[in-house]
């Protein structure tokens, strides 16, 4: 069974190619421009991992991380993003995110992080 992906970008471009090549990986993707879209999706619908941009209009990626674990504990979450400081990074992990990754994310990085158990 195909891993359940919800990318969250508000770059439409970036999202597309990422979700194009997550899905040539064989993962299952759904793609999303907001936060708040992004917690209507996982409402309706079990993930496996989401990718989220840390800054996007709307909720930010610290508030987001915290409603997405209440939501959904067992999600994976991969929080991608131009531009951090490493005090916010660490403050992202302690706060239920599994990676934190600079934008352009690895795809073999990304990958591994969804899958971090998988030998291949």
């Amino acid at each position: 069974m195909p891993d359940k992906v919800l990318l969250v970008d508000d770059d439409e471009d970036l999202m597309e190619i990422m979700s194009e090549r997550l899905r040539n990986r064989g993962m299952d993707v759904d793609t999303v421009g907001d936060a708040e879209e992004a917690l209507l999706w996982m409402a309706n619908k079990h993930y496996d991992a989401i990718i989220l941009d840390f800054l996007m209009p709307g909720m930010d990626g610290f508030e987001t991380i915290h409603t997405i674990r209440k939501q959904q504990s067992d999600i994976r979450i991969l929080l991608v993003t131009g531009q951090m400081p490493a005090d916010d990074g660490r403050k992202a992990i302690q706060m239920g995110a599994d990676v934190v990754l600079e934008k352009p994310a690895d795809l073999d990085v990304l990958v591994k992080s969804i899958r971090p158990f998988d030998s291949n």
